[in-house]
């Protein structure tokens, strides 16, 4: 391997290692970019994180607002519309998952960025009620429940009303438009 590439390779995980660093020291919460991502939907909407329990995605509980009090899971995808698994999510009361891009919005080429333009709150309740009718082999959600469950950037689901200040916090972390 040209030695240009190696330095350049080594350059790279450092300033790698700096940038994890110092988002760490901002968030407290280790675990990479997806974690970074569930912090970033705790502050936004006042999720309380309990970093204790296992799970597929993070655990909490909504500090303000109608949730108040209600357990929800807050997960992360680089793409949106993907399968959601089911399962790790029977404890809680919702699952969250901030998304990124659509993947058809995406040259094959480009992996898929850690953003956010799409915000979803499933009530567990009712897809598992949902789900006990399907034939599906796995336990997940289809297209018309990802569509129902949106809340930002459409609010179709209006169990969780994203103000205008929650917005303009989201809006920070979306895909930036590609040339």
């Amino acid at each position: 391997m040209d030695e240009t590439l190696l330095r350049r390779l080594s350059d790279l995980l450092h300033d790698r290692e700096v940038i994890d660093t110092a988002i760490e020291q901002i968030t407290s919460v280790p675990g990479g970019d997806e974690r970074t991502i569930q912090w970033v939907a705790s502050e936004i909407f006042d999720i309380e994180l309990d970093l204790s329990r296992p799970s597929t995605g993070l655990v909490g509980t909504f500090q303000s607002g109608r949730l108040s009090g209600h357990t929800v899971e807050v997960r992360s995808q680089r793409t949106c519309c993907d399968v959601l698994d089911t399962k790790g999510s029977i404890t809680c009361e919702y699952c969250m998952v901030l998304a990124g891009p659509r993947r058809h919005d995406l040259p094959t080429s480009i992996r898929a960025p850690w953003n956010i333009d799409s915000v979803y709150l499933f009530e567990m309740q009712q897809v598992h009620r949902e789900r006990g009718a399907s034939l599906a082999p796995e336990p997940t959600v289809d297209a018309l429940q990802w569509r129902a469950a949106e809340i930002y950037p459409s609010a179709r689901n209006s169990i969780l009303l994203v103000n205008p200040v929650q917005a303009a916090q989201l809006q920070l972390f979306l895909t930036a438009p590609r040339s």
